[in-house]
């Protein structure tokens, strides 16, 4: 079998790699775990945030919230998430930027405080910084841990372009393999993109921090 040219560091759907003419690698670099948490039922907060669909699986695969309760999600998909749950009526995602910055000016948009933050073990402190800087009142609950898998044996010496939605998915590839020259990279978004500020290869980021944005921008961008 040919070996396509363009690796995916992440498993994604076969609609979505059918919805562009580019063969597509795809594995997954990362796991996730979930882990052993307390929600708080005697302290509500004012407003929920998730950060990611692993962060929604993680507390709703458990717990029930109430469907009126004030949710902050990044992204659209995890917005999806959230209503594959239940039919949550306020829940409110960034206009442009689907990561922190974004939220962050929703929050103050909204003028918001009270926030119960729901996330993983490995995380950047964008968020925490921001709650403790302005003095909100915040409680973050750790709800799953990423866990670096990268597949072994890969000849990734050969793939054109290397795609990341994720700075720990850049951190378990370099834990096995290496970026060469002639690679192009694809990053979900910038927060993935600034890991790999010291390297000198051709840094590519979506225009919306999602796999179609992403898959988008390779069938306007690659080239056989």
């Amino acid at each position: 079998m040919t070996q396509s040219r363009v690796l995916f560091t992440k498993k994604i759907t076969n609609n979505q790699k059918n919805s562009i003419n580019i063969a597509l690698d795809c594995y997954d670099f990362i796991s996730i775990e979930m882990l052993d948490f307390h929600f708080p039922t005697t302290t509500p907060a004012s407003h929920f945030v998730f950060t990611s669909k692993n962060a929604v699986d993680a507390v709703l695969s458990q717990y029930e919230i109430n469907t009126t309760q004030s949710i902050y999600a990044v992204g659209k998909s995890t917005k999806a998430k959230l209503l594959e749950y239940a039919a949550f009526k306020n829940i409110q995602v960034p206009y442009n930027q689907y990561n922190a910055e974004g939220l962050i000016e929703l929050f103050e948009q909204n003028n918001s405080n009270n926030f119960r933050y729901f996330c993983g073990k490995k995380r950047l402190p964008k968020l925490e910084d921001y709650f403790k800087t302005n003095q909100k009142k915040h409680q973050v609950i750790e709800v799953y841990d990423t866990i670096l898998s990268p597949p072994s044996n890969l000849d990734t010496k050969n793939y054109q372009w290397l795609c990341f939605c994720s700075p720990s998915s850049i951190e378990s590839f370099l834990t096995k393999y290496e970026l060469l020259p002639h690679q192009d990279i694809l990053c979900i978004g910038n927060t993935t993109a600034k890991v790999l500020n010291s390297h000198k290869n051709r840094i590519h980021v979506a225009k919306k921090a999602t796999i179609d944005s992403m898959l988008n921008y390779l069938e306007e961008h690659y080239k056989n």
